[in-house]
């Protein structure tokens, strides 16, 4: 059953989905292309599954393919704006991609929407949109939404945090 257990079990072949795409995700983010068509074989595969289409998409950010990025997240929000379940954290990554590309106009258009429901978004996409708050010279409302995050206590999360901090304290002129 050891062997086979992942080919019988639907739960068992789900976990192992999930440690490859969590597996590939990481080496994604530090710039391994082989990670981007792993993770794009997986939503090719379970398409419905909305976490796997971030991963990607951020995969692709991280790897400046910001038009396919935009692209794979646009897909997503049709099939859930079709049932009334558009999600807030996937305007935020189109609006991350387009900032990146350099197409800061319609990242701006997308911002007020964000801002707007900030307290919807998860804490580490709520430190995602204060950094691109700040890349749009929005720094206190960058500031406002930082001030409302409490530090959780996961390492990944804790330097993502210091991160934002930091480039806040920057913006700020506290050096």
């Amino acid at each position: 059953y050891g062997k086979n257990g992942p080919s019988v079990s639907t739960y068992l072949r789900d976990r192992k989905d999930d440690a490859l795409a969590y597996a590939a995700n990481l080496k994604a983010s530090l710039g391994y292309n082989e990670s981007v068509v792993k993770l794009k074989y997986l939503i090719e595969q379970k398409p419905q599954n909305f976490e796997y289409r971030n991963m990607y998409a951020d995969a692709l950010i991280e790897n400046n393919q910001f038009k396919e990025a935009i692209e794979t997240i646009n897909e997503a929000q049709r099939i859930l704006a079709a049932s009334g379940n558009a999600r807030l954290d996937y305007t935020l990554r189109i609006a991350e991609a387009n900032a990146l590309s350099g197409n800061t106009a319609n990242a701006a258009t997308l911002i007020p929407e964000l801002v707007k429901g900030s307290r919807r978004l998860r804490e580490n996409d709520k430190l995602r949109l204060i950094r691109l708050l700040l890349n749009n010279n929005q720094s206190t409302t960058a500031k406002d939404i930082f001030n409302q995050i409490k530090p959780l206590n996961d390492p990944f999360y804790l330097a993502d945090y210091s991160f934002t901090d930091g480039l806040l304290n920057e913006k700020e002129g506290d050096k």
